[in-house]
């Protein structure tokens, strides 16, 4: 604990404070996104091969369900906890001990409505036999929901050295549980045992590192300051998050039901269902990696447009918003248009075969491409919705996102369903789906930025986009190089968007010195 008279020396440098607290956090976030990957990408190793598609189908709907509540709770719970900790160091521990009292009624109800409807969520995803991980699941909700608060607490005491330290520990002790669980017991259910002793072991070590101190019941906020504060954010994080799994449960669900009408037995059908979604999920693990690399932006952004529109600056935050999605564009176009050129090869390197010699995970090749360009479009549909909400318009970003939500919804329903009925592949159908829902979400975004503050992507800057992207898919897809062997050929691909953004002269060698000179 730090005395008074050693805090005055301590506070002095709060720049160098700041600046170290943002290297950390940095630093933290970028295990994270390694350590995620790595899990996402190594867990299909762990089972057995020739269930492996099928295991991975059912880890990805389980954790499609428990992510929902986790990262609504989890985010909204940091940032809560952090707005009202930050306003003095008497406030930390005020703050911290109001917010475990109320996420003790708030997770006990999450977590035993989430408990009690897990036979029905597994019936609506017409799978019995993901009952029992879906239950167990409930405790990484309940260790989250915890284990948040003294994040946030950390947060908003400026303390983030032991902030990122958490989070590099649990991203690594999750990893290496889950694998190694899943790798002893092959089943999904093991593999959320590891899980949830992740998540119980860090709530604990979370105790003891942030700490206790003594508190004066005056500072600390309200009960409705902090859930008034907390709702809007959570609400928007939901529809954020339903965006990303909906696709994943329907196609779950269909196919299951398809199976079922074509004659088979509910527990084959969940079978051929878990495949498919394991080969969907393969997809959705490459094509959600340009999107981890944009969160950076977020953070950045948020306080920027924040700022200049309390101040009224119209022209900086204009410039802001300009600068924000044209860069971000160009960056998640270029990997899209890489991995869309040859995506079975990235697959087949990636993802194991069976004892047959047969990559189930290739199925999802087609689907992979269409969905590099969704996950783009939703990189810069979440880029924008910061910019809306940093300007005070969050309404209008739960708007836009809740629109974007059934639209997203409501397409992959149909189809998914007239692919099947018609023998078409359904999971490129449910990325068709899905890309299209992504890309009217940001347009609409984009459209009220525009209407709001008069900044739009050009429309040069989009043509020149597409060019690039047609030419770079048409060159590396027209390479002779079949199998593994077109990891070339996403490079290629890749090479060749960057010149012809630099031949039109869209990216200049003035504007990358400009960008390194400000880094």
């Amino acid at each position: 604990m730090t005395t008074p008279n050693q805090a005055a020396p301590a506070a002095a440098p709060r720049a160098q404070t700041a600046g170290r607290g943002l290297l950390l956090i940095t630093v933290a976030k970028l295990w994270f996104m390694v350590g995620g990957g790595a899990l996402g990408l190594l867990l299909p190793r762990m089972f057995p091969r020739d269930a492996s598609a099928a295991r991975y189908g059912e880890w990805q709907t389980v954790l499609a369900w428990m992510s929902l509540l986790n990262n609504v709770l989890i985010t909204g719970t940091i940032q809560a906890v952090s707005r009202f900790a930050a306003r003095g160091p008497s406030w930390v521990e005020g703050t911290k001990r109001l917010a475990l009292r109320t996420n003790l009624v708030v997770v006990a109800v999450i977590g035993v409505t989430y408990f009690t409807l897990t036979p029905l969520i597994a019936g609506a995803m017409r799978d019995a036999s993901i009952t029992s991980a879906l239950r167990l699941s409930t405790g990484v909700v309940v260790c989250y929901g915890f284990y948040a608060v003294f994040v946030g607490a950390a947060n908003g005491a400026r303390e983030f050295h032991k902030q990122a330290g958490l989070d590099i520990a649990f991203t690594t002790l999750r990893a290496a549980l889950v694998l190694g669980a899943a790798g002893l017991f092959g089943t999904v259910l093991g593999a959320m045992a590891g899980f949830v002793t992740a998540a119980a072991a860090i709530l604990v070590a979370s105790v003891f590192v942030v700490g206790w101190r003594p508190s004066r019941a005056a500072d600390q906020p309200r009960v409705g300051e902090l859930l008034s504060f907390a709702a809007p954010v959570a609400a928007y994080l939901l529809v954020l998050n339903l965006l990303m799994f909906v696709d994943v449960w329907l196609l779950k669900r269909y196919v299951a039901l398809a199976a079922e009408q074509g004659g088979a037995a509910a527990t084959a059908a969940a079978e051929v269902a878990s495949r498919a979604v394991g080969a969907y999920g393969a997809a959705l693990q490459i094509a959600r990696l340009p999107y981890q690399a944009t969160i950076a932006v977020t953070f950045v952004i948020f306080p920027l447009v924040s700022q200049s529109t309390f101040e009224n600056d119209l022209a900086r935050t204009r410039e802001y918003i300009k600068k924000a999605v044209r860069l971000s564009l160009l960056v998640v176009v270029s990997a899209a248009a890489a991995v869309a050129a040859r995506p079975d090869s990235i697959l087949l390197l990636v993802f194991p075969r069976t004892s047959a010699g047969v990559n189930e995970f290739a199925a999802g090749a087609d689907a992979l491409a269409l969905l590099m360009f969704g996950y783009a479009a939703f990189s810069l549909f979440s880029i924008a919705g910061t910019i809306i909400n940093g300007s005070g318009g969050a309404r209008v970003a739960l708007v836009i996102g809740a629109f974007t939500f059934l639209l997203d919804a409501g397409l992959n329903v149909a189809a998914i369903t007239i692919a099947l009925d018609r023998g078409l592949d359904p999971l490129r159908a449910a990325a068709a789906a899905t890309m299209v829902a992504m890309s009217v979400g940001f347009a609409s975004s984009l459209l009220y930025l525009r209407y709001r503050f008069g900044a739009a992507l050009s429309l040069l800057t989009l043509g020149r986009v597409a060019l690039a992207t047609a030419i770079a898919i048409g060159v590396g897809r027209a390479l002779p190089l079949p199998g593994r062997a077109g990891l070339a050929a996403v490079v290629i691909a890749g090479l060749v968007y960057a010149v012809v953004l630099a031949v039109t002269r869209e990216v200049t060698a003035a504007e990358v010195r400009s960008l390194l000179r400000r880094r």
